[in-house]
């Protein structure tokens, strides 16, 4: 399963759900329990990605900087780099994390697109702004601890890592600028959705 958040804006969850938000803060776009969590830090002002850190199993921390820097354990690395059961290298402007058990992503800071790739072991062990991975997308804004759906803005905060720090107006008005970083998505020949241009129209609304 495969899920992503483009820029601040726009999140496609594992089963398939389409919200956009403005974020402000740090959010966990998925964890599972005593496996690992991603979580994508914003600037508060620029409303820009900051970073994406990613702890394993072992609570070992890896971080990927909007810059292109890397660090282990708050200390930086040079790529290739590989620890325990994580790879990191880069292809292009895009870097790519994976881990032996089961999970990557990819987090190219030019265009703020961040995909992370599960196996279906994690299928129904996930939570996160990227869904729950259990092929209902009814559920996938269900906030944090809740039972029920409730409010975007409920929902996406329910994630925020940060004490005290709250998107407001999380709604967006759409940009029509960002349809060239869109055009880098659906059309560049490296993108990780090139395999579905043929099955999907780039133009349909």
């Amino acid at each position: 399963a495969q899920a992503s958040l483009f820029k601040d804006k726009h999140v496609t969850t594992f089963d398939g759900y389409h919200y956009d938000f403005q974020g402000s803060c740090s959010y966990t776009l998925a964890e599972a329990k005593k496996n690992f969590k991603a979580v994508a830090k914003f600037d508060e002002y620029q409303k820009k990605m900051t970073y994406i850190t990613i702890t394993d199993s072992s609570s070992n921390v890896f971080t990927i900087y909007s810059n292109g820097k890397v660090t282990a354990a708050d200390s930086e690395v040079q790529l290739p780099f590989t620890k325990y059961y994580t790879h990191i290298y880069r292809e292009g402007d895009t870097y790519i994390l994976e881990n032996k058990r089961g999970y990557n992503i990819r987090f190219n800071p030019k265009i703020e697109l961040i995909t992370l790739e599960i196996s279906g072991w994690f299928f129904s062990r996930v939570g996160g702004l990227f869904g729950s991975y259990n092929n209902e997308q009814f559920d996938d804004m269900v906030p944090n601890n809740a039972l029920r759906r409730r409010s975007l803005e409920e929902f996406v905060n329910s994630w925020t890592e940060e004490r005290g720090c709250r998107s407001r107006d999380v709604a967006i008005q759409h940009d029509v600028k960002d349809s060239y970083f869109c055009s880098e998505i659906f059309l560049d020949s490296i993108s990780p959705f090139r395999h579905c241009f043929k099955q999907v129209n780039y133009f349909r609304k």
